[in-house]
């Protein structure tokens, strides 16, 4: 069955060409934050995302995806990957650190893609629109996430994403993140929108895994 959407997102009945493993939240209560692995395994594609007043230091041998500066405040978005190894599991978690605190982390884990690229962007007040983009022939999932500066802010995610991680608080921020696993869901050249209700700028970026 085909779902129309506001978003340009199509629900169609084509398989998923990975798995969705787990995620989690965290709202640091200082300047750094301990991620752990539980419910991952190795070869999962661990993605992070961190929203800092400030910049965040890369972990040892993970991959920053990009960084975003908001337009309004400057704070920092940034995208974190890495495909988990034997030992990483062992260990069983990574730190990021800032030089402030109040953000809100996200950990989403995947089982079969290897490469996350930030495909769009969106920086607005009170919604973040993504602008449309042509899915890579190699898709195998397209991640997205939204960040509003107002914590009292509800944020509604595009179209016929799946929710992976609900809306949740910190001091200055409400974060959010979703997928569409079945890729053939999304249009290409389709803008995603994440509505947002706050007077505050919010931002939004797609994550494409392939």
């Amino acid at each position: 069955m085909t779902v129309p959407s506001a978003f340009g997102v199509l629900a169609s009945g084509s398989a998923a060409s990975t798995s969705f493993v787990t995620a989690a939240s965290y709202t640091p209560g200082g300047a750094s934050q301990v991620v752990t692995f539980a419910g991952a395994a190795a070869g999962n594609l661990a993605l992070v995302v961190v929203s800092f007043a400030s910049g965040t230091a890369t972990p040892a041998g993970w991959t920053l995806v990009g960084s975003y500066t908001w337009v309004t405040f400057g704070y920092v978005q940034s995208v974190y990957s890495k495909v988990l190894t034997s030992g990483d599991i062992s260990t069983g978690s990574v730190t990021f650190t800032s030089t402030q605190n109040g953000g809100t982390v996200m950990a989403a884990f995947y089982a079969g893609p290897t490469v996350a690229t930030i495909v769009s962007t969106g920086d607005g007040t009170p919604d973040a629109a993504m602008p449309g983009f042509t899915k890579n022939a190699a898709c195998k999932a397209l991640v997205a996430y939204a960040t509003d500066r107002n914590p009292t802010s509800s944020i509604t995610a595009p179209g016929t994403m799946t929710a992976r991680i609900a809306p949740f608080v910190s001091s200055f921020f409400v974060s959010r993140l979703d997928d569409i696993l079945t890729v053939s869901n999304y249009t290409n050249g389709s803008t995603l929108t994440y509505a947002g209700t706050g007077i505050f700028a919010i931002v939004g970026q797609v994550i494409e895994l392939t």
